[in-house]
């Protein structure tokens, strides 16, 4: 523990911060060693009250504390009684006496009060207020805890009370963290570490960088997780602080086995082969292991190390992470099968330590995640699942015969300690369970009945995070139950939650986590398609247009892991009045093709198509890129994609006669070059100006004249940090410096800290570079490539706009001419759309694959020529550039031209 002496008068308040993993902070206060020699002096009690503390007597702790109360109390002595009252509420709620911690917390706030404001009670009352958010958090009420804290924090600076501030800002970023702001805990924890920096080894560096490690973690940033969690590690072994190397221990276990996840994911893995080779890897062991197996192994070792804890709370923590690792690649064995424990047993260990714990919102939530455990472990699925069953991966492997009888009890027991705890969002969830469970097994009406007292229980506006998952559950039931008007409605109230969210889209129970694609994309799909049922309406249409709107950039706010974009729709008529958008909308059984164009109703076609179909599609185009190999029927594809997105609408754009076609694609269709798309006679770049974009939410764009083209040009030519070398890049910047005014940045010359001065220092409205980069469905993927470094997507914002006169002269162009999509990645287009977003660019020009070159050279000076001409819109000088190579003989395949996109603003 991280004892920290305050002296005041003839007594002390003692004070304690530990962070510990996952989501839990305790702060402890008591009081200092005494000098007072009178037995019957209540400093005697105080001593005792803090030894029983330590030693985890919780129960001993508070009955002692009660006594010090009361004896402060007798002797009229305000100042202590409040910081006994203030310990003795903690100990309660380490207790998980919550109610008796308020009452006790309050009692102590209202003394303080009426206390004169000298240093000695401002410094027990920020304590007391630090105490009071950590009693407030546990209750899930994060947001009132991190209000709390500020006030605690303004105190502790008229205060100077550095080592305070420094752990108020770890409870704060904690706080922030359960909210889902995690850019703004983030650079909380920033400051905090580099506070730390040079200071001496503390336990007080330990929690910061622990939680710091556990932030990096939650928005994807996993090695750096790693580093700075096994930093962590070694100072606590170095100081001998045991409970905070296992609580970094449990913590570096969830960071590993993320990494492993992600590895999987590259390797398309669908399981874990636990007689692999590999051997494990120690949990602190400091390397980059690239193969899943062996990360999930490594992980595996972490949780049994921290499994040994003599605290109760990370000890089930670990046993419940390591059932899940287990669960999660389908293995009989436990990860570490050298352990010689099987899953049945690690799951009657774990009910036994749940029986022996205090009812506390923790354990409630442990056993939850132990039910969503055994819950995956069932073989059954159908139709419409609850969200919470859908998050499971199929089972594989051995059936484990663990019956709903047997998972029933544990969620009954949850219910009844949230319901004594009078703990309302605890209630939600295992109510909402207990719909789950019945759902699964047919229970359709009792399944219904719980689900509904789930969101009674709640107020749906105060806690949409929780609504909407019991929300989106009660839908899927009305639908099983052949009820599709009910539903709809049920899932209108489900989007209008998530709508509300916005910010905070990842902040769901931390304890009970979802993915992105199990948690936020089915909802908007599962809405889509009972709005696009039965010859839809005018108003089913605009919403289901709305629907995929909200879902990309939802898609990109999770891409970001915070809210990249709030903006508000605008009407087409307001941007364009000579477009048209296409919105392509994937659903189970079909692809939706909605078409919006100004003062016309909505237009609407469906092909019955299932999304594997999709896919072989896309990747029989992709493999027809190849100019040098033959096929016999090369343009299929293109042909195919054309007759699912443009035949069925031909004759109303043939009727209105738009000049750009706006595509707002969903999914892997992101990724499709519509420029090659083919009707048997010319492609569309040869009828169309055509533009991308995730929605509507436009940046107001000014055009660019002949007069306002300056440019930014920065590239490399020479072979960089494992990337080839792009001979023409000089070529491509050499000429673009004679078409329009530029600032050429080559090579050694082409470093984040030059280009980041141009772009401050010059108010031009085109930043254009040439250089290797990577756009995939992870943002830590995602990257421009520089002489001394990479830009990753998260930092474009810092570097592009930063500039003293944004506002007046913002970026209007961002062109990146030599980028690529992550191999084998059919997401990777999303990248390309957070590029275009995080750059603040009005417009971006880039590729979806790496184009030669030679051609990309050619293609640039075109363009340019194109931009200069009076009144054209940046859709039309791209369209130019593209049809002046599909006439190159050179160039005539659609791999030179049709790679070339813009995405954003079009005029």
């Amino acid at each position: 523990m991280n004892w920290i002496l305050c002296k005041y008068v003839l007594r002390a308040l003692f004070t304690c911060a530990v962070v510990m993993p996952l989501t839990m902070i305790e702060v402890v206060a008591a009081s200092s060693l005494s000098i007072a020699q009178d037995s019957h002096n209540p400093d005697r009690l105080i001593e005792q009250a803090k030894q029983l503390y330590q030693e985890e007597q919780y129960l001993a702790a508070s009955q002692v504390w009660q006594q010090a109360v009361t004896a402060f109390g007798e002797q009229e002595d305000i100042l202590n009684q409040a910081m006994a009252l203030s310990n003795l509420a903690l100990t309660q709620q380490k207790l998980g006496d919550l109610t008796a911690a308020k009452k006790a917390i309050a009692s102590s706030l209202k003394l303080l009060q009426t206390q004169p404001d000298t240093l000695t009670q401002q410094r027990i009352f920020a304590n007391s207020l630090d105490i009071r958010g950590s009693i407030e958090r546990s209750q899930g009420q994060s947001k009132r805890a991190f209000e709390t804290w500020q006030q605690a924090a303004q105190i502790y600076q008229e205060l100077d009370s550095n080592s305070a501030i420094v752990n108020n800002q770890i409870n704060q970023a904690q706080a922030l963290q359960d909210l889902g702001y995690y850019r703004r805990a983030s650079k909380i924890l920033q400051s905090v570490q580099t506070k730390l920096t040079n200071e001496p080894d503390s336990q007080q560096k330990v929690s910061a960088l622990l939680s710091f490690g556990n932030i990096l973690r939650a928005v994807g940033n996993l090695e750096q997780s790693q580093v700075v969690l096994q930093q962590a590690g070694k100072i606590a072994d170095r100081l001998e602080s045991e409970q905070q190397k296992i609580a970094v221990i449990l913590s570096l276990g969830n960071t590993i086995s993320a990494l492993g996840n992600r590895a999987s994911e590259a390797q398309t893995m669908q399981t874990i082969n636990i007689s692999s080779n590999i051997s494990s890897p120690q949990c602190l062991a400091d390397n980059n292991l690239g193969d899943a197996t062996a990360y999930y192994l490594q992980a595996a070792d972490c949780y049994q190390q921290a499994i040994l804890s003599s605290n109760a709370d990370i000890k089930i923590k670990a046993q419940l992470n390591l059932l899940s690792l287990a669960v999660q690649n389908q293995d009989r064995k436990v990860i570490d099968a050298q352990a010689g424990s099987s899953i049945p047993d690690l799951i009657a260990t774990i009910k036994t330590n749940l029986a022996q714990s205090p009812i506390t919102r923790t354990n409630i939530f442990d056993r939850l995640n132990l039910v969503q455990s055994l819950i995956c472990l069932q073989p059954n699925q159908i139709q419409f699942s609850s969200p919470i069953v859908q998050q499971c991966q199929p089972s594989t492997k051995d059936n484990f015969n663990i019956s709903w009888s047997e998972i029933e009890p544990e969620i009954k027991i949850a219910l009844e300690q949230a319901n004594q705890l009078q703990d309302e969002p605890a209630q939600a969830y295992a109510l909402g369970y207990l719909g789950a469970m019945y759902q699964q097994t047919g229970k359709l009406t009792k399944a219904q009945q719980l689900t509904e007292q789930a969101l009674l229980t709640i107020d749906n506006t105060a806690a949409p995070e929780i609504a909407y998952l019991w929300q989106w559950q009660l839908g899927r039931l009305y639908q099983l139950q052949n009820q599709p008007e009910k539903a709809l409605q049920v899932y209108n109230a489900t989007f209008d939650s998530l709508q509300s969210l916005r910010s905070n889209l990842v902040a769901i129970n931390p304890e009970i986590q979802f993915a992105f694609r199990d948690r936020l994309e089915p909802v908007h799909r599962e809405r889509a398609a009972l709005l696009l049922n039965n010859n839809p309406s005018q108003e089913n249409l605009r919403q289901a247009r709305d629907t995929i709107e909200a879902l990309q950039l939802a898609e990109l706010n999770n891409f970001f892991r915070e809210a990249c974009i709030d903006a508000s729709p605008q009407k087409i008529e307001q941007i364009d009045p000579e477009a048209a958008v296409i919105y392509s909308i994937i659903l189970p059984d079909r692809l939706a093709v909605i078409l919006s164009q100004p003062k016309q109703p909505l237009q609407y076609h469906q092909t019955a198509i299932e999304p594997q179909e999709i896919d072989r599609v896309f990747e029989d185009l992709y493999a027809t890129l190849n100019p040098f190999l033959s096929s016999t029927k090369p343009l299929q594809p293109n042909q195919t994609l054309y007759d699912w997105l443009i035949r069925p609408l031909e004759s109303k754009l043939e009727q209105n006669k738009p000049n750009t076609l706006v595509f707002i694609l969903d999914g892997i269709m992101r990724g499709i070059p519509v420029a090659s798309l083919y009707d048997g006679e010319q492609y569309l770049i040869e009828k169309y100006n055509l533009a991308l974009t995730p929605g509507l939410q436009l940046l107001t764009s000014r055009s660019l004249t002949s007069d306002t083209l300056e440019t930014i040009a920065g590239g490399l030519t020479e072979p960089r940090q494992g990337f080839s070398s792009l001979p023409n890049v000089e070529t491509e910047v050499s000429e673009i410096a004679t078409l329009v005014p530029s600032e050429i940045l080559l090579n050694k010359n082409f470093t984040r800290d030059r280009l980041r001065g141009q772009v401050t220092s010059l108010p031009y409205p085109i930043v254009h570079l040439a250089t290797h980069g990577q756009f995939s469905s992870r943002a830590e993927d995602t990257f421009l490539l520089t002489w001394d470094d990479r830009i990753n997507v998260q930092d474009l914002d810092q570097l592009l706009q930063e500039r003293d006169f944004a506002e007046d002269t913002p970026i209007e162009l961002l062109i990146l001419s030599a980028c690529q999509t992550a191999t084998g990645d059919k997401q990777a287009a999303l990248g390309l759309a957070g590029v275009a977003v995080r750059s603040g660019a009005r417009s971006t020009v880039a590729t979806l694959w790496s184009v030669q070159d030679d051609s990309t050279a050619e293609f640039m000076t075109q363009f340019y020529q194109a931009l200069k001409t009076s009144g054209i819109s940046k859709a039309e000088a791209l369209r130019q550039a593209q049809l002046s190579l599909l006439r190159n003989p050179r160039y005539q395949h659609p791999f030179y031209w049709s790679a070339f996109v813009l995405v954003g603003n079009w005029l």
